[in-house]
């Protein structure tokens, strides 16, 4: 069902961003929201055009002013295709999060996903997710990529962009209060993102009830296979620096290194909630604050090992 202007405008429906569209009196175009059933007003460059011709002054040739280099486009945004027709917001939400933080809508605050809607308003099956981070990108295609979203199969793939005219306008009325609060909100959220998912706590996982402490008890010599059995598996992810089994953690807990924070991200998707000798494992990132314990013993053989592992990359490097 078409939705209806504030001021009895006509309403279209714009292909191009695939959505309601109508405009007023003062020449200002609003689109629709689907998701939260109102109109908001389309902000683009001319907008900021017309904002900063008010500070001009008059007599001074602006054309005169030595330009400025065009800033470096970055790259933040995914395609994605296959998606269900019945897939929701927070489906998107809960699946690409694991590529990073999303940008943010500086007028609502919602993170940037569109999902692509026909002349009908029915989901046509892709979508674009757009990020804080040009990391991010790379992160979701190696992770979600040909994975699945219910029963459907999805292809992710880096967001390719067409310049194409846009209709010019003279003003659009903007929130400044709420787009400053957003503003801040994405920069707590990349603050958050670089002092706790970009370093070392990353690269580590963190994987429950691969063992119980009877068996270790029983078999001492089963440290040696069970680390090696757990190396073997999580190699299927990316290159694997150390692996630590804590011996004397009652839920099974054993800690896997990777050189990649995708790596440690492949794993966790891929791990958690597989079984094991008949045990649900349970995965996820360490944050580096973690305080399992292990007997000394195993502590030794652990730092002789991650020293013969060095000698080996040196070995590697010449």
């Amino acid at each position: 069902m078409t939705p209806k202007a504030p001021g009895g405008e006509k309403v279209e429906f714009d292909q191009e961003t695939q959505s309601y569209v109508y405009t007023d009196s003062s020449n200002v175009t609003f689109d629709f929201d689907i998701e939260k059933k109102a109109w908001f007003p389309r902000i683009d460059e001319t907008i900021m055009e017309a904002q900063q011709s008010v500070y001009r002054v008059p007599g001074v040739d602006e054309a005169q002013k030595k330009p400025k280099p065009e800033p470096v486009k970055k790259h933040t945004a995914v395609y994605v295709t296959g998606l269900p027709s019945d897939v929701t917001m927070d489906d998107m939400i809960d699946t690409f999060k694991k590529g990073g933080v999303f940008l943010l809508d500086a007028l609502t605050g919602e993170p940037k996903i569109k999902l692509y809607r026909n002349e009908k308003n029915e989901l046509k099956g892709d979508a674009l997710v757009i990020y804080l981070r040009e990391e991010s990108v790379k992160l979701a295609c190696e992770l979600l990529d040909e994975t699945y979203i219910k029963t459907s199969k999805i292809k992710v793939q880096p967001a390719v962009f067409e310049d194409k005219g846009k209709k010019p306008m003279e003003h659009s009325i903007v929130d400044k209060k709420s787009v400053k609060q957003n503003v801040l909100k994405m920069k707590k959220q990349l603050e958050w993102f670089d002092e706790t998912e970009t370093i070392k706590p990353l690269k580590a996982v963190v994987l429950k009830h691969m063992f119980s402490l009877e068996e270790i008890n029983e078999q001492p010599d089963l440290i040696i296979d069970l680390k090696q059995d757990v190396r073997d598996e999580c190699e299927n992810f990316g290159q694997v620096t150390n692996v630590i089994l804590f011996d004397l953690e009652p839920e099974g807990i054993m800690l896997v290194r990777y050189k990649s924070d995708a790596s440690a991200l492949a794993c966790v998707e891929r791990m958690n909630g597989r079984y094991f000798a008949g045990r649900k494992i349970e995965a996820y990132l360490s944050k580096g604050n973690d305080h399992f314990k292990k007997s000394k013993k195993n502590m030794e053989d652990d730092e002789k090992r991650q020293e013969e592992y060095g000698k080996w990359l040196e070995e590697q490097d010449d």
